[in-house]
């Protein structure tokens, strides 16, 4: 049988969850220190023309959302309960 290593420990606190390296996520992240992370191996594959696009989609979220947020405090709530504007 094989022995599961466990690396992360979750501790739940106030209503939200925090995250700890156990010590043999620490020996293990140390044992990996001098290679290269992980998300930047997979940033130098990305074309550099999606940079800019994944930028442009993240601006146009946050307009979508920020107007959204707008409508909604314009119009009463007993609106939005019927379902409808």
């Amino acid at each position: 049988m094989t022995k599961v290593r466990t690396f992360v420990r979750s501790d739940a606190s106030g209503g939200s969850r925090t995250y700890r390296l156990t010590e043999a996520g620490r020996e293990h992240a140390l044992r990996h220190l001098d290679g290269e992370a992980p998300w930047d191996e997979v940033a130098r594959t990305v074309p550099e023309d999606r940079h800019e696009l994944r930028l442009l989609w993240a601006q146009l979220d946050e307009e979508c959302m920020g107007a959204a947020h707008r409508t909604k405090r314009s119009v009463p709530p007993t609106v939005w309960r019927r379902g409808g504007a």
